[in-house]
């Protein structure tokens, strides 16, 4: 018996052949559209790397803008200094006319002409202990003559 391959249908061998193309004319499409999506995604990378070293440079130029602006602050607190020193103001001061003034005595009353108020001298005692009855302070004092006051207001 001599072997006979057995028949195929025309109509079946037709459905592959149409697969086969399918996918021949598939597989064009999908590498077309990988190599878009690579590109795409590759020029979007560029505009973002684009976008950082802009950045990058916009920072450089302020921190330098920065840098010289604290330069300048620094010198004019240079300059407020050296121009408020004493020794400046006091040479602008005669230069302008004013220099130290006499000193000024306010003449007290005659209720306080002999009163020790017991600021100043060298020769009034320190301690409250050894003054003398004569003495007193500008607080008895005042005291005193406010309980005055007092008392005169107060009598009809």
């Amino acid at each position: 018996m001599a072997s006979h391959s057995l028949p195929v249908s025309l109509q079946k061998t037709k459905k592959q052949r149409d697969k086969s193309a399918d996918r021949t004319r598939t597989l064009p499409i999908v590498i077309s559209a990988l190599v878009a999506l690579l590109i795409l995604f590759s020029w979007l990378r560029l505009i973002q790397a684009l976008e950082i070293a802009d950045t990058g440079r916009k920072i450089q130029e302020r921190t330098v803008e920065l840098e010289r602006i604290e330069r300048i602050n620094n010198e004019l607190e240079i300059l407020i200094a050296e121009t408020k020193a004493p020794a400046k103001l006091a040479k602008a001061a005669a230069d302008l006319g004013y220099g130290r003034s006499r000193p000024v005595y306010v003449p007290f009353p005659d209720s306080l002409a002999g009163v020790n108020v017991g600021g100043g001298g060298a020769d009034l005692p320190t301690d409250r202990e050894s003054w003398t009855e004569d003495e007193q302070t500008l607080w008895d004092f005042a005291t005193r003559e406010l309980d005055t006051l007092l008392e005169v207001e107060v009598a009809p």
